[in-house]
């Protein structure tokens, strides 16, 4: 089913609307990535959680539509800022400190916000505390274990000289007895283009970039590149034919990991957490997540000869609700 843009306005301001008809001449069909924002929006609609027992209000219209300043227009793909959130302190401060500034820019807000999915994932609602605080146990696999959870915990990357030079913003780093889990988690950013892997001069500086290149490796202006070119997969032995994966950014995590101070000698994860968008499934079907997977198994195969010690996984969730478990589906993949 096709799903359009409308630009219309209303009370004289302008919106950006999503909907199922062509309302007017001044609407087009929909990207992927604003089709898969309506169905969860859609969801929202019909019942479903925005946050751990956060549900809309039945018969209210008014609980969408976030002014995005950058564009001066209104979008109905966004919560309205007042929608109730009921976050921990700890949990808002997360957002508030980090670098997206999650609340401000209004990212938080979007129906489809990866943030709001982390929190939702690893939060639930304590009816002590009468707000939605960080969960404290955790099911992996069969056995359930206490664990410490923390949003948009910063991996310094380190030079070979012990110089930090980035801090990436891991989105869930979850602490247990003998394991961490740095969790990256990611929900319609599945539908950008990934090719391209702009990494900035500084990294040359990192034993992880001189394992792969060596003295291949060169500096374009702010930039490093290989026979001229930016990198790309292939550059380090990843052939994709599609690129839903934000390689760049799992480098800088992988980085940021194999830079970690783990002194307590702790078995380490790098996973990823999806959004299962089961209503974009049906009306589209699946062809999204069939490619997004075929990419993973492809990269974490590469990854994990390398990095033994890391173990690489990906999971998913068909809800803005607390998840049930982590369950390693590439593990599940590898013995089909």
């Amino acid at each position: 089913m096709a799903i359009y843009n409308i630009l219309t306005t209303e009370n004289n301001k302008e919106w950006v609307r999503l909907v199922s008809k062509p309302e007017s001449t001044n609407c087009k069909k929909a990207s992927s990535k604003k089709t898969f924002d309506y169905y969860i929006k859609e969801s929202f609609i019909n019942g479903e959680p925005y946050l751990p027992k956060c549900y809309l209000e039945k018969n209210n219209s008014n609980q969408f539509g976030f002014y995005l300043s950058r564009f001066k227009r209104y979008y109905d793909n966004y919560f309205f800022k007042d929608i109730p959130m009921n976050l921990s302190e700890g949990i808002q401060n997360s957002y508030t400190d980090g670098k997206g500034n999650e609340f401000k820019t209004g990212k938080y807000y979007s129906v489809a916000s990866s943030s709001r999915f982390a929190t939702a994932s690893f939060a639930e609602y304590s009816d002590t505390q009468k707000c939605i605080v960080p969960i404290n146990e955790i099911r992996i696999g069969d056995q359930k274990h206490k664990c410490d959870v923390v949003f948009e915990k910063s991996l310094g990357i380190s030079t070979n000289k012990g110089e930090i030079i980035s801090s990436p913003q891991i989105d869930v780093y979850i602490e247990t007895d003998k394991d961490i889990y740095f969790i990256e988690v990611k929900c319609h950013e599945i539908f950008d283009n990934h090719t391209i892997i702009k990494l900035k001069s500084k990294y040359k500086e990192t034993d992880f970039i001189q394992s792969y290149f060596n003295s291949s490796i060169k500096e374009k202006g702010k930039y490093l590149v290989v026979n001229g070119e930016h990198l790309v997969a292939q550059d380090f032995g990843c052939k994709l034919t599609t690129t839903h994966f934000d390689f760049k950014q799992f480098l800088c995590h992988l980085m940021g990991i194999l830079s970690y101070d783990n002194r307590q000698k702790k078995n380490l994860h790098f996973y990823y957490l999806f959004y299962k968008n089961e209503l974009f499934i049906e009306k589209e079907g699946n062809k999204i997540y069939t490619e997004l997977e075929t990419e993973i198994q492809t990269i974490f195969n590469k990854f994990r000869k390398k990095h033994p010690n890391i173990d690489f996984g990906y999971f998913y969730n068909d809800s803005f609700n607390t998840i049930e478990k982590i369950e390693n589906q590439y593990n599940k993949a590898e013995l089909i």
